[in-house]
């Protein structure tokens, strides 16, 4: 009786060290019309700015612009960096034509985000902080060995575990070759938390994105571990002893 309690409490606090959730999306659902309405996309899917389309076409979300920069967020899970948080974020991106194209992080407000992009058909790419008045923190500002090329899916992935420190990397999707990579620091620290999703750059014709993936590790629950093997070992020296 001692000993499968002992392995119950043990089991519970092992499980405890790890409380990383991870959210996917892969799109994998009936085609849908284009459509003001973010919820047809899927029920966590939102968008602040009412104007611009999406659809789910061949397993995969496309965006048109239709005013400002479009963005689809994620509600499901927020990223957060510091204090013993930390997340890793990716999904793959395709610039149909020459445009802007990659994700948000830190998601508050269409005046207050993060996102890292490419523009297809060119070699530039960017780490951008979007401040509350709307203008661009420019934090990386670079080429890319050769252009990106059109039609063509890449993974962007950003991960962070210190607050506005951030390393980032774009690859071929499927074959995993990476074509950029780095990290940076925003030195404005423009924003702690918030959503993660796609960014366009607002010009034809329509990007498209596929497999989501965001996972969150909040801080280790360092003292609460503590407290439950205390509590662990008054409870059997109080029943058996």
């Amino acid at each position: 009786m001692k000993k499968s309690i002992i392995m119950t409490i043990s089991i519970l606090c092992a499980s405890s060290a790890t409380w990383a959730t991870l959210i996917e999306d892969n799109f994998d659902r009936t085609d849908t019309a284009w459509s003001t309405d973010a919820s047809l996309i899927g029920s966590h899917w939102k968008q602040f700015d009412g104007e611009d389309e999406w659809r789910i076409s061949d397993n995969a979300v496309q965006v048109y612009g239709v005013n400002g920069n479009p963005t689809l967020y994620n509600d499901e899970l927020q990223t957060l960096s510091g204090g013993g948080n930390s997340f890793d974020l990716s999904m793959d991106v395709d610039a149909i034509g020459s445009a802007w194209a990659g994700i948000v992080f830190n998601y508050n407000n269409p005046s207050n985000y993060y996102m890292l992009r490419f523009k297809g058909d060119t070699t530039g790419y960017q780490v951008l902080g979007i401040r509350d008045n709307g203008s661009p923190n420019v934090i990386v500002n670079l080429d890319a060995p050769s252009a990106f090329a059109l039609n063509t899916f890449y993974t962007l992935s950003v991960a962070s575990d210190t607050a506005y420190e951030f390393d980032y990397s774009i690859k071929e999707a499927g074959s995993g070759t990476v074509v950029v990579s780095g990290s940076c620091i925003d030195d404005e620290s423009l924003a702690v938390g918030g959503y993660a999703g796609t960014h366009f750059g607002n010009s034809n014709p329509y990007v498209q994105y596929d497999n989501f993936s965001l996972e969150v590790i909040p801080e280790p629950a360092t003292f609460g571990l503590l407290g439950l093997a205390g509590a662990a070992a008054l409870f059997i020296r109080r029943r058996f002893v």
